[in-house]
């Protein structure tokens, strides 16, 4: 959990000392490891977002000029079929014909997101995203 403590930003106001702090609101947020801070939803998304991790390295061994990077989007990104927040954003950067290349990645675990068909319905704003590929656990 992270404590984060705000001054009053108005002039001439006090500041505390952690002594005299008090945290009003707190929410807990699983994270993908205990060192890598990484957001995710529950075990599915973690064990998901791991497995992406693991096959980067191969890749990048291949084809050093690739760079990939993994995104997991905090908040909803605008498309012109309306907002859209996919599980993961794995973007592909070729360093020799710098060719660019998105693919969104959605988690399909009913237990983190509940009603899939909601979740489902979201791919046609995905698409403006990246090419959409879905993961059944």
């Amino acid at each position: 959990m992270r404590l984060v403590i705000r001054s009053d930003p108005r002039p001439g106001a006090q500041s505390l000392s952690i002594s005299e702090a008090a945290a009003l609101r707190a929410y807990a947020q699983p994270a993908y490891s205990g060192s890598q801070f990484a957001p995710v939803a529950g075990e599915t998304e973690r064990r998901v977002l791991k497995a992406i991790n693991s096959a980067r390295w191969p890749f990048a061994r291949a084809r050093p000029a690739l760079e990939i990077s993994v995104e997991k989007p905090l908040f909803d990104i605008d498309t012109p079929e309306g907002p859209a927040r996919p599980d993961f954003i794995i973007e592909v950067v070729d360093g020799e014909t710098g060719e660019i290349r998105t693919r969104i990645v959605e988690v399909m675990d009913a237990e983190a997101h509940g009603d899939l068909a909601a979740k489902s319905g979201a791919t046609p704003a995905m698409a403006h995203i990246g090419e959409a590929m879905s993961v059944d656990p």
